[in-house]
This record gives C-alpha cells, sequence and structure tokens, in this order.
C-alpha cells in the first residue's frame, strides 16, 4: 500500500477513548489509501492492549509504536520523532488517542481542497467542545463565520484555538524540508505547527465541525500542565521563547504582531497566578508594574469581580447544569 495520507495519533492512557478514536479514522469513505500511525507513551491502562486488537484487525492500515518507557516525561519531542519522521503520506491528518472525527468524510474534504490548492500549506476547520463523559461543553466552536485562508499574522493570533484533530497538511517532514530548531523547542506541538506552516503558504479554513475535542480529559496535556501553577508558568516562558525565536526565522517581518502575542501572553499568567500574588506579592508587583497601563486595567478587573467569575463557571459546569446539556452521540455507532 502507498498511502496517500498518513494520520498521526498520540496516546497515553487513553482507554476510555481511544476506540472512538481508532473508528473514526477507519470508518473515513475515502479514494485514497491511508496509513494510521500510533504512538502509545508507555500506558498502564490497558491502552496498548486495544491497539493491538485493532492493529491485528488492520494489520496493513495500523501501524503502532509500543513505548516501554514514558517518552513524554524524559522531554522527548514526540510527535516529530515517533510519527511525522515515519509518515509516508504526501498529505499528514492528526488527531489525539481522546479526541475523534465526527464526519466520515473528513480526510476527503480537506484532501480534495489541497490537491485543487498547491500553493496552500494546510487545511482546519472548527470542533465541538466535549468533556470526559461526552458532554456537549461547546457545539461550534469556530475562528471565522465562513471559509477563508489565514496568514501568518493570523496563524500568530489563534495560538489556542485551533484543535490539533482538525489539522490536515502537506507533509514538510521528509528529507526535502529542514525543520527549523524553534518548533522542537517548544513545550507544545500543536501552535508552532502552525506557525511553521503559515511560513509554507496560506492556511485554509473550512468552516464545517468534523471533530470532536475533549476538554482537560484525564491525562490530557491541559490538566497535567495547566492546572499547575509551576508548569503554567514555564509554558508561558516557553511560549514567549518560541515567539522570540519565530520573529528572529521571518526576519522580523511580523515584529509588531509576535510582540502582542508575548504581552497577551504574560498577562494571562500573571492573572492566572493567584499563587504569586498571596505567597510573594513583591515579585508579583514587580512584574505588574512592568505591565502596560490596558494590561493593569484588565487586571484590576480581573482581580475586583474573582468571585463572579468562578460563581459562573462553576453554576456553568454543574451537574445539574450538565445534565440539561446535549450528550454527543458517537456518528459511528
Amino acid at each position: 500500500m502507498n498511502p496517500k495520507v498518513s494520520i498521526i495519533c498520540i496516546a497515553y492512557n487513553h482507554a476510555k477513548y481511544i476506540e472512538k478514536t481508532l473508528q473514526s479514522f477507519l470508518r473515513q469513505q475515502t479514494d485514497f489509501d491511508f496509513e494510521i500511525l500510533i504512538h502509545d507513551d508507555a500506558s498502564t491502562d490497558g491502552t496498548a492492549e486495544i491497539i493491538r486488537r485493532y492493529e491485528k484487525n488492520y494489520p496493513d492500515i495500523i501501524k503502532p509504536i509500543y513505548q516501554k518507557e514514558n517518552q513524554y516525561s524524559q522531554n522527548v519531542e514526540i510527535v516529530y520523532q515517533f510519527n511525522f519522521k515515519r509518515a509516508r503520506g504526501e498529505y499528514i491528518a492528526q488527531s489525539e488517542g481522546d479526541d475523534y472525527w465526527t464526519d466520515p468524510f473528513k480526510l476527503q474534504k480537506q484532501y480534495d481542497y489541497l490537491n485543487e490548492h498547491p500553493e496552500v500549506s494546510a487545511c482546519i476547520h472548527p470542533d465541538k467542545m466535549i468533556n470526559e463523559e461526552g458532554t456537549i461543553i461547546v457545539g461550534y466552536r469556530k475562528l471565522y463565520s465562513s471559509d477563508r485562508l489565514m496568514s501568518v499574522k493570523e496563524a500568530l493570533y489563534e495560538q489556542k484555538t485551533v484543535s490539533t484533530n482538525s489539522i490536515f497538511m502537506r507533509n514538510y517532514f521528509t528529507p526535502d524540508y529542514i525543520v527549523p530548531q524553534w518548533y522542537f523547542d517548544a513545550d507544545v506541538t500543536d501552535f508552532p505547527l502552525m506557525l511553521y506552516l503559515a511560513t509554507k503558504g496560506p492556511i485554509y479554513y473550512m468552516n464545517e465541525v468534523m471533530s470532536a475535542y475533549r476538554v482537560s480529559a484525564q491525562n490530557s496535556w491541559t490538566q497535567r500542565v495547566m492546572t499547575d501553577s509551576e508548569k503554567r508558568r514555564k509554558h508561558v516562558d516557553h511560549m514567549i521563547q518560541l515567539l522570540e525565536s519565530f520573529d528572529t526565522y521571518t526576519n522580523y517581518d511580523y515584529t509588531r504582531f509576535v510582540s502582542r502575542q508575548i504581552r497577551k501572553n504574560r498577562l494571562g499568567y500573571l492573572m492566572a497566578d493567584e499563587y504569586l500574588r498571596l505567597n510573594d506579592p513583591e515579585t508579583f508587583y514587580k512584574r505588574y508594574k512592568t505591565k502596560r497601563i490596558i494590561s493593569r486595567i484588565k487586571y484590576n478587573l480581573y482581580s475586583i469581580l474573582p468571585r463572579t467569575v468562578i460563581l459562573h463557571r462553576q453554576l456553568k459546569n454543574s451537574p445539574a447544569a450538565l445534565r440539561l446539556r446535549k450528550k454527543e452521540v458517537f456518528p459511528f455507532d
């Protein structure tokens, strides 16, 4: 088999979700062959056993790697090292082991568009957000209201709003391409990937919901990092370093937009770092004084009404409120 598309999937302790993920891959209706490259990062909950069962049934399609030692904890860049480098397809699609696709024609639609538009580097789309139990949190998480092309500037602005499982791209990870070092230095893969793709050509936004993104699922990156103050601080530092390196890489053509994103990262962390404000106020206010006036106003507004913000979130995500929301229906059952 000579696959036109390589589907990339990383999994870690996703036994509760991985079967739906794999089914959403296998049920894709295409006029081309595809391969499924899965990296299991030494799961301990039975994820690997589920993948092995699917591998046995689809040996020509599913190509897993089963780690004996967790690579993420050793700071190994998993997606590139274990999946991108072995992708044989002309195109690459992605998903994590706790997410899935909702449209059986997703791959075909994105493939057709890139085939017809060789100047475009990638295609993305909106998704729906669900929680661990499958309750719909946001039914339509979109960037724009219609189909359109995205530039480098717009890719910079969409730091947190592009789902990995929406990305369908040309394979720029063959020996013909040199991947910049800043891509590997980042502690996440989706945002630097979007920046890298944007330097290769415009990114097409296809305004159709075609995937489900699971919010704060067990063992997710969000759960591991964004709920820990110190890890969150390190993440912000990494993002600022990434943006500065990208600015150099692009010969400072986008400095204005890069600077805006750096300020946004710093403000976001300052607003979230309640621990620092309470336990080391001297350091906190030193950082506070370095912010622009508009940033201080935003922070002060956030500080004045924290209880209102917290209460709103609690009510919004309370068991009673969630019971009133629709359950996501897995489309391939």
